[in-house]
């Protein structure tokens, strides 16, 4: 994977993280690569929007070196639109890690968020499947090929149902 010499970097929730509340996008970014706000070398600015119709609610914008939010409104939006669409394709909020160079926003990373409350859970937005299964005891490592076609019948019997490896 090639290096974005990045503008201005960050990460983007489609839903918060904090209050579970699904109705917003939180962006939150600073100029140049992201490794400075990761290391805490850095505060993030931060833009938060509304999923319907986009609208800017919210700018905390940190005084970084140049004193200039690290977006502008029309970036603002163009990744506000793309995270909608990545949650679309993948049904469920997410956690997008993004560059901007120029005018090519690059999309370094996105997955599902996992630490959304459970007020966000019981909206149907989120499935969590809960298992008493001990299964990193049973196996702690990579499960090889072969592990995996003598297991897979064993594990069938005990679930008490055939285990796919679709």
């Amino acid at each position: 994977q090639r290096l974005v010499h990045a503008e201005a970097s960050g990460v983007l929730f489609t839903g918060d993280p904090v209050t579970g509340r699904c109705d917003r996008l939180i962006i939150e970014g600073g100029s140049g690569l992201g490794e400075r706000i990761v290391r805490g070398e850095m505060a993030p600015d931060r833009f938060v929007l509304s999923k319907k119709g986009l609208r800017l609610r919210e700018r905390v914008i940190a005084q970084g070196p140049s004193g200039r939010p690290c977006l502008r409104p029309r970036d603002i939006r163009r990744l506000g639109r793309l995270a909608l669409r990545m949650e679309g394709l993948f049904g469920s909020p997410q956690d997008i890690e993004w560059a901007l160079r120029g005018s090519e926003i690059a999309i370094l990373q996105s997955r599902a968020i996992t630490t959304l409350p459970r007020a966000a859970a019981r909206s149907g937005r989120v499935r969590r499947i809960w298992s008493n299964a001990n299964l990193v005891e049973v196996m702690p490592d990579v499960v090889t090929p072969f592990t995996w076609s003598t297991s897979v019948e064993h594990a069938s019997r005990v679930m008490g149902r055939p285990i796919s490896l679709q």
